[in-house]
């Protein structure tokens, strides 16, 4: 309506009216080179980092570009060249970092950036269209999945860690040490199932449908950054896996 009306500002000034905007964005969802700040962040108790750090105030970011979409996405040219290869190497290499980390809560820190890419790089492959709609799929549900399994995880994190401890070495067998540590390994296990993308987990939907829309635009417009793209979504599933797999081993 604003394009019609001729009120919307094109050209330089609309591109670098998103550039500035996302790189606020960026910073907010910890995007890559910015993503340091949000693991620092997880000094806080317990409960903040739940609700504040993994659930809702480091979506602000990821929010904000969703925001931007209607009007945005297809307006600038520059939308998916800036937002995808900034939220998929985020993507990859939170949830590599992760998968090196020992401690419970830095662990799940790195993963939580590692979704913000991937909800970045969905938001970035908005841009084109698959018979003629956006090619955009469960925007809110992808956000909503990551809220339900990542609370859990920091809350039973701050948990285990008040109990006995966050570091990995000291947490062999954690499940046969009372009932209490059983109940607590139980339901780690798993909100961190769902985190790995399990079969019949919404993250399995959630996941098969980024990869769905990374096909979209394939098939639309071939690309010649599918495979790597691809390859990184497989990359980061392969290391949610390992990590899940990480915490069996050590817990169990």
């Amino acid at each position: 309506a604003l394009k019609e009306a001729g009120t919307l500002p094109m050209g330089a000034t609309l591109t670098w009216a998103f550039v500035l905007t996302f790189v606020g964005a960026a910073a907010k969802s910890a995007q890559w080179p910015l993503h340091f700040w949000l693991p620092g962040a997880m000094a806080a108790p317990t409960p903040v980092s739940a609700y504040l750090h993994s659930a809702t105030m480091v979506k602000a970011g990821v929010y904000l570009t969703g925001r931007l979409w209607p009007m945005l996405a297809v307006a600038v040219p520059l939308w998916p060249k800036l937002i995808i290869p900034l939220g998929a190497v985020t993507m990859v290499l939170g949830a590599f970092v992760a998968l090196r980390k020992h401690d419970l809560k830095q662990i799940f820190a790195y993963t939580t950036v590692s979704q913000l890419g991937l909800l970045m790089t969905m938001y970035g492959l908005s841009h084109y269209s698959y018979h003629e709609h956006p090619n955009l799929l469960w925007d809110v549900t992808q956000i909503l999945n990551h809220a339900l399994y990542k609370a859990p995880l920091f809350i039973l994190a701050g948990a285990i860690g008040h109990v006995a401890s966050r570091q990995f070495p000291e947490l062999q067998g954690f499940f046969h040490r009372n009932t209490q540590a059983r109940i607590m390994t139980i339901v780690l296990l798993l909100a961190g199932y769902a985190m790995a993308a399990g079969p019949l987990t919404l993250s399995c939907t959630a996941k098969e449908l980024f990869f769905y829309q990374i096909y979209h635009v394939h098939e639309s417009i071939p690309v010649p950054w599918f495979w790597v793209l691809v390859s990184a979504g497989v990359a980061t599933g392969m290391f949610n896996v390992a990590i899940f797999v990480r915490l069996f081993r050590t817990l169990v």
